[in-house]
């Protein structure tokens, strides 16, 4: 089956507020399919058209990955903000993201990309000039899933040598992303054999962020989430610090306001009535 014909289920951890985001712009994710799949974890398409004169400026807590983003004349990759990133939206526009497995697109890079953290690398100087060649054609169809076949045609033809570590560090993100108990960096590095030195400087060389940073966006990733489920009792805030593993309901807390610039309840009211 082509696995463009359906999209993927949407996942809304990193967008904050999702519900009102979706009031003002459309997206949608697609699979890559071919040599493309074993470096890209996806497609994200985002539409958007706006009454004059208003704006959305949606914020999003980044996973631990580069993304590349094929926008009319100022296609970028984009490095992992540490912090909240954001972006305007206003008037008529679209984007084509593709969202690159954690680690992989070192290769494309001549620095670490510690260097280059929450950076935005202009893509036809970091790919070549026939990334534009991509960008027009992708924007010259309609079709989303024909874009995914445009994109698919344009990595098939530049696939990285093997990487045996940005395989590991992906394997790794993943089980960090997956597995709750994976809740501090010693526990992470003996589960994979490594000794902490050896795992911080693998994430470094890689992903530009450390492993307790990766360990901590996953957990905020959740937090936010269910902070802000529509029709559901707010969480017991004691009991998910205790299973994510804070000290404390108070350490959540700080961490949450650290991170989003509110408070788990402050977030979840605004969120509540942004949507409305």
């Amino acid at each position: 089956m082509d696995k463009h014909s359906s999209p993927l289920t949407l996942n809304n951890r990193g967008i904050l507020a999702p519900h009102a985001g979706a009031m003002h712009y459309r997206i949608e994710r697609l699979l890559p399919s071919g040599p493309a799949a074993a470096f890209i974890r996806h497609y994200w398409l985002i539409q958007w058209e706006l009454p004059p004169g208003q704006a959305h400026v949606q914020e999003v807590l980044e996973h631990p990955s580069v993304n590349v983003v094929l926008e009319p004349g100022c296609s970028v990759v984009s490095i992992v903000s540490p912090g909240r990133s954001s972006q305007k939206l206003e008037g008529k526009g679209q984007v084509m993201g593709m969202l690159f497995r954690p680690g992989a697109f070192r290769a494309w890079l001549d620095r670490d990309p510690e260097e280059l953290a929450g950076k935005r690398l202009s893509a036809a100087e970091v790919l070549g000039p026939e990334l534009l060649e991509l960008e027009h054609a992708v924007f010259a169809e309609s079709n989303p899933v024909q874009r995914a076949r445009l994109a698919d045609a344009y990595w098939a033809t530049r696939v990285p040598e093997p990487d045996a570590s940005a395989q590991l560090v992906d394997r790794i993100v993943i089980g960090i992303q997956l597995d709750r108990s994976q809740r501090d960096v010693e526990g992470v590095a003996e589960r994979w054999g490594l000794s902490v030195r050896s795992l911080q400087r693998l994430f470094r060389t890689y992903l530009g962020v450390t492993p307790k940073w990766v360990i901590q966006r996953y957990r905020m990733h959740e937090t936010v989430e269910l902070a802000a489920l529509e029709g559901e009792k707010e969480p017991n805030w004691a009991a998910l610090a205790v299973e994510l593993g804070y000290f404390d309901q108070a350490h959540l807390i700080r961490d949450f306001k650290a991170t989003i610039g509110k408070t788990p309840a402050s977030y979840r009211k605004h969120a509540a009535a942004e949507s409305n």
